[in-house]
């Protein structure tokens, strides 16, 4: 599988209320080694770091509550949506950009997962949206009457939580997401009202229905990827631990079945955060596969400094950064290995974390 050398990284200017889109070479991050004899060595310190320049900036409607814009990945392309259902399509290898029809609903902070050419959007609070919350972002293929080009294609809402008193009207958070069998279903799992009430479903996507729910959750926080060399494992940041550690997971083990229950396990935790310091509180974290075993961990860090005289007692000054680390699993008799290669850390000046894709 060939390397994925740029990775986006997309954040929020708080003053001007723009999108600022960076590409991070990730090519710098991995060392020209034989991988089996880095086993187990310490790896280098984290580097600080200056971003690169920006490729691109988006700016939103500055309407009233209109200024949040949401920005997903398909294959190399970057999609970005506003409030008011308008979205584009940026190619960083062109630097160019594409407008897409219209969003059918704008969404909250949706959560994304691409498919081919296809990208599938859904509310990550699908039911306090309940009408429209999933949508597909198709292409078109080109026929002898008409030119190719995307589509935007409303889908079935995912139904309300099992525990649901009130239909629609009770809250629900999509957590993460997984492509299965192929590609044919999506398994998306939230939660309801409190971490008990947690549940998943599977999206045909070829017949365009939902399951029944399954009364167990994926292990993972976010989007995970299927790496069919890697043990035919999904890989992806683990739920547990508040986010901190990568691991590997196989859900083709798992079950929907009532009579055979079997929630998926994690096969393989890798605590790559060793080293670190407690100082920086992590806020989130994002793991993107590069390809050939190779990943790139990104996590979001913040901290509160001193107040300068002339700060008022109520206001908490923070400083943010994001901290980028290659990392590569092996499998060596039998077993996963991971390889911790160089990372940077970035200071986020009068920014906000929004997206790593």
């Amino acid at each position: 599988m060939s390397f994925r050398r740029f990775v986006n990284l997309i954040t929020n200017d708080c003053a001007q209320n723009t999108y600022a889109l960076r590409r991070i070479d990730m090519s710098r991050f991995f060392k020209n080694e034989n991988v089996s004899s880095l086993l187990g060595l310490d790896p280098p310190p984290v580097k600080d770091c200056c971003l690169p320049d920006v490729m691109m900036n988006f700016y939103p409607p500055q309407r009233e509550d209109s200024g949040i814009m949401e920005f997903m990945r398909v294959k190399n392309k970057v999609v970005a949506t506003d409030q008011k259902c308008g979205a584009c399509m940026y190619e960083p290898e062109m630097h160019a950009v594409r407008t897409l029809p219209r969003f059918v609903k704008p969404k909250n902070w949706p959560i994304s997962i691409a498919m081919g050419n296809n990208l599938f959007v859904l509310d990550r609070a699908p039911n306090g949206n309940s009408t429209r919350n999933f949508e597909a972002l198709v292409y078109d293929a080109p026929s002898p009457h008409r030119q190719g080009d995307w589509d935007w294609h409303a889908l079935p809402s995912m139904p309300p939580p099992p525990c649901a008193r009130n239909g629609n009207e009770d809250p629900t958070w999509a957590d993460s997401c997984a492509a299965v069998e192929g590609g044919s279903h999506i398994w998306i799992s939230a939660t309801g009202g409190d971490a008990a009430n947690a549940w998943t479903y599977s999206f045909d996507t070829q017949r365009l229905v939902w399951s029944k729910p399954a009364d167990w959750t994926l292990p993972f926080c976010g989007i995970a990827e299927y790496i069919p060399e890697l043990h035919k494992l999904w890989f992806g940041i683990a739920s547990r631990d508040h986010g901190r550690v990568f691991c590997a997971s196989d859900l083709a083990a798992a079950s929907f079945s009532q009579e055979d229950r079997r929630p998926p396990v994690l096969h393989t935790v890798f605590d790559d955060m060793a080293g670190f310091s407690k100082e920086w509180r992590l806020v989130t974290a994002h793991a993107v596969h590069l390809g050939s075993g190779k990943f790139c961990i990104a996590r979001f860090f913040d901290r509160s400094r001193p107040r300068s005289e002339d700060t008022p007692v109520h206001y908490e000054v923070k400083e943010n950064c994001v901290v980028f680390a290659g990392v590569e699993v092996v499998s060596l008799e039998g077993k996963l290995h991971m390889v911790k290669h160089n990372s940077e850390r970035y200071m986020l000046v009068d920014q906000e974390l929004q997206w790593v894709l």
